[in-house]
């Protein structure tokens, strides 16, 4: 069109009409939970993963579900993620929130990514903070969502193969869940 130097195409996702189950801020742009559709950028309604049912049923996660995250770092003090994340214990009696396969330690350092992922997965429902978890409770009904064990393999800039060391720890956790426990209660009885 003459006269026109640039067109810049602006995406509009469509939020849901209706009123959402939980009341995080930020759970009306969460289109991928409950897709309502949008001509212009293509998303077609109901290309979701409708957790919205599971959730009106109560379905909202299980504290007694432990999901590792293999990824990069998880903000383990992020503050809609603090009350899902999972607490261990070292064989020294340190708290631990999982394991970094790149260090070969326990230290967890926060990255964007991983904390995305885990938000994802257990961001605390309604509690009036940011996202909403598919497994992250609700915390007005007094209900605790999946807690979220940071199994890094990504740190900073570097992407090494450390799966593996990942694997392993969870393995040895499953295999001795009684022994990190067992510390667990020794330690709050401290």
């Amino acid at each position: 069109i003459e006269g026109i130097e640039l067109v810049e195409y602006v995406p509009v996702i469509k939020v849901q009409d209706e009123t959402p189950v939980f009341n995080d801020p930020e759970l009306k742009k969460q289109w991928h939970y409950k897709n309502a559709g949008n001509v212009v950028t293509g998303l077609q309604e109901g290309c979701d993963i409708n957790v919205t049912p599971a959730w009106e049923r109560g379905i909202v996660g299980n504290e007694n579900v432990i999901v590792a995250v293999i990824d990069s770092g998880v903000d383990v003090a992020h503050e809609d993620l603090k009350d899902n994340i999972w607490q261990g214990t070292d064989d020294k009696g340190n708290i631990i929130n999982g394991y970094n396969a790149f260090q070969e330690n326990h230290k967890i350092n926060p990255e964007d990514h991983g904390t995305h992922v885990a938000g994802t997965i257990a961001a605390v429902n309604n509690n009036g903070i940011g996202v909403s978890g598919i497994a992250g409770g609700d915390a007005a009904a007094g209900k605790k969502g999946v807690k979220i064990m940071s199994c890094v393999i990504f740190d900073g800039d570097h992407m090494g193969n450390e799966a593996q060391n990942a694997y392993n720890f969870i393995t040895d956790f499953q295999n001795n869940r009684s022994f990190y426990n067992e510390c667990r209660k020794l330690n709050e009885n401290v």
